[in-house]
């Protein structure tokens, strides 16, 4: 929940734009005349002589077509076609480009098909304000800092999702405020002819007005602050990227940071960088393999996903900011039928040596590496593990019409899920540095609303419980832009 504005503004963005799926759709039966076909002979083969696509004025067809199961030329098992068309489906939606998928098979003579691919784009170009907030999530901006405005982060940020169509992302971003701002992204996943490998660059320089210095005993984070910037950061990265099938992804990177500090931070913690320097110069060199076969990938109902990384930072093994990380996660979501579902997370983390600097010594409450219901926390260590069950079943559906005429849209979709849940996980912290929720089993549970709407972006409600005796609301947002 830190991009606030822009995720009003893209709501409003997107009202007019072309209606949106709030989830990926089963694909239809096969026609009629191919399913009387395939009754009479089940073990008759059919050849793709024709391969169309339609809809599509910025994406390129070929990348469309990379996505593809069945290709121009294959010749398939009638039986197979159905689950084959309802995969390429997926794929294609999984691309993040289109808000609708239609593929269509037509039979021609001498037992031959025809393959209409139906898209209908996104709109790609987002001109936005950007409204951040400073602190980890919003619970924590609302009731830590009791909603301080100062603390806001404002600029603008200029997206474009398929800058040349073959589904290369651009974000320049320029921020003021709490912290002030400027990087440019880009990503060029299919540079090559085979549609196999690419490339990202990355570069950004951000002035902090206050530095997270240490954690406490009691697991919250220690600031120091200034009237003037106290944290200067500048990153400069590059990524290789291959894909050979549909489903496994590799990816490896070099960055150069440099980070540098009020001299009151390392006094704080001298073990802030784990040395005596007040800035700092560092690699990281990374590699992560990710397996992605869901049914919706920003909010998955079926399917299986994972994903391994290995992190060097730092040409050396010990002191300063040289560390070797590992970290993997599992997601399994399924569906139970009328509309139940449950998903099962399993991540870990193991970081190397176990005496780090501050900054490498994250573990739970960062990112998405978080216990539902401590959210308030920040749970430090080298070495943590952590597991997340979900059981939600959706209860309404419904589509809100859009107030005015216009050409491109005429109805906003909701679907309403309600949900039950229980995370568990362990943080091991050397005894230095051990506060009073490492190095013991955390468990949490609750109930909770998942607002799943335009370009499946949700909203998530969740009332939490943890062992603390503690209980709250804490909300969520995802697959904002």
């Amino acid at each position: 929940m830190r991009n606030l504005l822009s995720f009003i503004a893209v709501w409003g963005l997107l009202c007019v734009a072309p209606s949106a799926n709030a989830q990926f759709t089963p694909t239809p039966p096969l026609p009629a005349n191919i399913e009387s076909l395939l009754k009479a002979d089940t073990t008759l083969r059919v050849e793709v002589t024709e391969w169309l696509v339609t809809g599509n004025k910025k994406t390129k067809s070929y990348i469309i077509e990379r996505e593809m199961l069945i290709r121009n030329g294959d010749t398939i098992e009638l039986k197979q076609l159905h689950a084959l068309l309802d995969e390429s489906r997926r794929l294609v939606y999984n691309t993040a480009l289109f808000t609708a998928v239609d593929i269509t098979p037509v039979l021609l003579e001498n037992n031959q098909l025809s393959i209409v691919v139906t898209v209908q784009e996104k709109w790609y170009i987002y001109p936005l304000p950007n409204l951040q907030l400073a602190d980890r999530n919003f619970n924590e901006w609302w009731n830590t800092y009791n909603a301080d405005v100062s603390r806001l982060i404002y600029g603008v940020r200029f997206l474009h999702y398929n800058t040349s169509g073959r589904r290369d992302p651009l974000s320049i971003t320029l921020n003021a405020g709490y912290t002030r701002n400027i990087s440019i992204q880009y990503a060029s996943p299919y540079s090559n002819r085979s549609l196999t490998e690419g490339f990202s660059l990355i570069a950004s320089y951000s002035d902090n007005r206050e530095t997270i210095v240490s954690t406490s005993d009691n697991n919250k984070l220690q600031l120091f602050k200034t009237d003037n910037f106290s944290r200067k950061n500048f990153v400069f990265g590059a990524n290789y990227m291959r894909r050979n099938g549909f489903y496994f992804r590799h990816q490896i990177g070099a960055t150069i940071n440099y980070t540098a500090v009020d001299d009151s931070v390392v006094i704080l913690n001298p073990r802030f960088f784990n040395t005596e320097k007040t800035s700092i110069w560092y690699p990281d060199f990374t590699y992560k393999l990710q397996f992605l076969k869901v049914d919706n990938v920003n909010y998955p109902l079926d399917g299986l996903s994972f994903s391994a990384g290995v992190l060097k930072r730092g040409f050396g093994f010990t002191g300063g900011m040289n560390m070797t990380a590992l970290d993997f996660t599992v997601n399994r979501y399924k569906p139970h039928g009328n509309n139940w579902y449950s998903a099962v997370t399993v991540a870990g983390q193991l970081k190397a040596p176990f005496r780090l600097s501050y900054l490498n010594n994250r573990a739970f409450g960062y990112k998405e590496y978080y216990i539902r219901g401590l959210e308030y926390y920040a749970i430090d260590g080298p070495v943590s593990a952590l597991a997340k069950y979900t059981l939600k079943k959706k209860i309404a559906q419904f589509n809100i019409p859009v107030p005015f005429k216009n050409v491109i849209a005429n109805r906003v979709p909701f679907q309403i899920f309600a949900k039950v849940y229980g995370d568990a996980g362990v943080s091991y912290n050397t005894p230095e540095t051990e506060t009073r929720l490492n190095n013991r089993f955390l468990y949490s549970s609750g109930v909770g609303l998942d607002i799943l709407s335009l370009y499946d972006m949700s909203l998530r409600l969740e009332y939490s419980f943890n062992q603390l005796g503690e209980n709250g609301l804490f909300l969520h947002i995802t697959g904002a832009f």
